[in-house]
């Protein structure tokens, strides 16, 4: 659910809908007149006080993410949608907000970053060389520390590399067609062993 709401230039609530109440944990009668940005959280204070200047001060929707503190103190995160519009009695500008709860969102891409993190510090700190490669070059896009130790190279010198550059002799054609078999869509050998140089 979106929740709605209609702001005054101050952040004084002046409309919002059952899905803006709820995502504020109050009551929608008892949000009327309530500034916006008390529930809004210290550190995401100065995100949301640019967000809304910048709402005002453009006829185009903007965008933002803030941290919101609910009635309870139970904190989550959402996506805004801002757009300025005319008070037809005032002629005042008003901020007409949408604002998603996207706190799993957020939490499943931390969970995902921890795991990338856990296994990029696996590989660079494994007994064995370990390294990724994109196919179109063929160029290496990671490598471990043992590789660099075995092969000789700098991660930086290895990284500006062709793969073929370290095959020796037959390696290299065994290489190319493991390549074209794979991007063909046939299934391989899970290891094979290559003939290479070190630096």
């Amino acid at each position: 659910p979106i929740g709605l709401f209609r702001l005054g230039v101050q952040g004084q609530i002046l409309e919002a809908n059952l899905a803006g109440a709820a995502l504020l944990g109050m009551e929608r009668g008892s949000l009327i007149a309530s500034n916006f940005r008390r529930f809004v959280a210290p550190r995401s204070r100065r995100v949301f006080d640019d967000f809304c200047s910048s709402v005002i001060e453009n006829s185009t929707k903007q965008t933002c993410e803030i941290k919101l503190i609910k009635n309870g103190g139970f904190a989550i995160h959402v996506h805004i949608d801002g757009l300025a519009i005319d008070d037809c009695l005032t002629d005042e500008k008003q901020l007409r907000i949408d604002a998603i709860d996207i706190t799993e969102h957020k939490r499943n891409e931390e969970a995902l970053k921890k795991l990338e993190e856990k296994s990029r510090l696996l590989i660079e700190h494994a007994p064995s060389m370990i390294y990724e490669i994109d196919f179109r070059g063929p160029k290496f896009v990671s490598v471990n520390d043992v590789m660099c130790s075995v092969m000789g190279y700098s991660r930086e010198e290895l990284l500006s590399m062709n793969v073929l550059d370290l095959l020796v002799g037959e390696s290299k054609e065994i290489f190319r067609d493991r390549i074209r078999r794979h991007l063909a869509g046939e299934k391989l050998a899970d290891s094979l062993e290559y003939a290479g140089r070190a630096k």
